[in-house]
């Protein structure tokens, strides 16, 4: 468990460290709790727990929200309805009230 292609682990580069670290990563869609325990298991492999308070976290259920409280109740959404349409009117209501 836990390895990517050919059994290497999952790594985020410097260049994106540093991104979610400045808060220049505004969101993340997760559609799958599978996909979102390994998004939180990237995380806190790269010391970023705690440091995603300025990302918001788009998820497709309350499922796939659950995942992520290992990372300390990072901002998350959840669309009232479990599906695609409904996921991304959320992530266009939080664009449209970017600055």
């Amino acid at each position: 468990g836990g390895s990517g292609p050919r059994g290497r682990r999952p790594r985020l580069g410097a260049p994106r460290v540093a991104r979610f670290e400045g808060g220049g990563v505004g969101g993340v869609l997760l559609l799958s709790a599978q996909t979102a325990r390994t998004y939180a298991r990237l995380m806190l492999g790269c010391g970023l727990r705690g440091k995603l308070q300025q990302t918001m976290h788009y998820c497709l259920s309350v499922e796939v929200a659950k995942a992520l409280e290992i990372l300390g109740g990072p901002p998350s959404s959840v669309p009232s309805q479990p599906n695609l349409k409904a996921l991304l009117t959320l992530v266009a209501r939080g664009v449209s009230s970017l600055p």
